[in-house]
């Protein structure tokens, strides 16, 4: 959700939306808020480097998606979890832009994640794992390609990393 934020809005804007949902999901109280300063710095800090990621000219950003020890299963899941988000912030953050009209190359790139979001799990045989390989990198560069196209500024305006991972 978070990376589909930062596609469409500026990241003091994305910030809003991201912690607004994250505490609606998590059913979280404003009493509750204030003892978890510890956890909400940590959330605070994760933001800033996934921003820092998103932003760095040498296209470092990388989905953050289970190792290859992980069940071939467990890593489509979170391909597709990673969609599902992606498509909810991409479309939080087009709401009320509706006069905005999308580059075509987002538009093949949004239905093409959403048909990987639904798509069949398979067994993970060889052929099956060349190809996740190859869908994981085309959703990694979409994802570069739809951020460079509606905040083209804050790509060039940002040159630090320190790692290269976003949720």
């Amino acid at each position: 959700m978070l990376v589909g934020l930062l596609c469409t809005m500026p990241s003091g804007v994305a910030k809003k939306h991201w912690f607004t949902e994250l505490l609606d999901l998590a059913g979280a109280s404003p009493e509750s808020v204030a003892g978890n300063a510890r956890e909400l710095k940590e959330l605070d800090d994760w933001f800033t480097e996934s921003v820092q990621f998103m932003n760095d000219p040498d296209l470092s950003f990388q989905l953050f998606l289970p190792d290859d020890n992980a069940s071939f299963v467990e890593r489509q899941n979170a391909l597709a979890d990673f969609c599902a988000g992606y498509n909810y912030g991409f479309g939080i953050g087009m709401t009320g832009k509706s006069n905005q009209k999308l580059p075509a190359d987002t538009r093949e790139f949004l239905e093409d994640i959403q048909a990987i979001e639904a798509a069949d799990i398979a067994k993970g045989d060889q052929a099956d794992e060349n190809a996740f390989v190859e869908i994981a990198e085309y959703v990694r560069m979409g994802v570069l390609l739809a951020h460079e196209e509606h905040q083209p500024a804050a790509r060039s305006n940002n040159v630090s990393s320190t790692t290269n991972k976003v949720h």
